[in-house]
């Protein structure tokens, strides 16, 4: 009765490692395929080195300023597959001055590293919201004037 019991064991041992085995490589393989590369569109230096980009190049236009007009601008543009931008438009209008100047700050912008899918390069769609705000002082002091 004990060794029938002890083979009987050892069969139900080999008949689970027999079923879970086929899993095992096939989880195996499905992670070996969502390891293809995928990523989104860089700046060069990445996020921190465009805020200093769009820091460095926003050029607040003097009639907005003088008239104290504020606002976000949602620039769309496209990064080409070859890092390229393609496509500049402002999305939302708050002051044509305002998305002139957002517009042309983005046509300005280096070569971006571009995005991959399925570990090919491609173009993206891309969104940038570029906020024109003065501060308290600059406001008072336009005011006064």
């Amino acid at each position: 009765m004990k060794l029938l019991n002890m083979r009987i064991n050892y069969l139900l041992i080999f008949l689970f490692l027999l079923l879970v085995s086929p899993l095992i490589v096939f989880s195996q393989t499905i992670n070996s395929a969502d390891e293809v590369e995928e990523r989104m569109p860089e700046f060069p230096g990445g996020n921190n080195a465009m805020f200093q980009f769009l820091g460095d190049n926003v050029k607040y236009p003097s009639k907005a300023k003088s008239k104290i007009i504020e606002g976000k601008v949602m620039v769309n543009f496209t990064i080409g597959s070859d890092g390229i931008i393609r496509d500049v438009k402002a999305v939302n209008k708050v002051h044509k001055l305002l998305a002139a100047e957002a517009v042309r700050v983005v046509e300005a912008m280096p070569k971006w590293v571009s995005g991959v899918q399925r570990g090919e390069a491609v173009s993206v769609s891309y969104n940038l919201p570029i906020n024109f705000k003065l501060s308290k002082e600059e406001k008072k002091k336009l005011k006064k004037e």
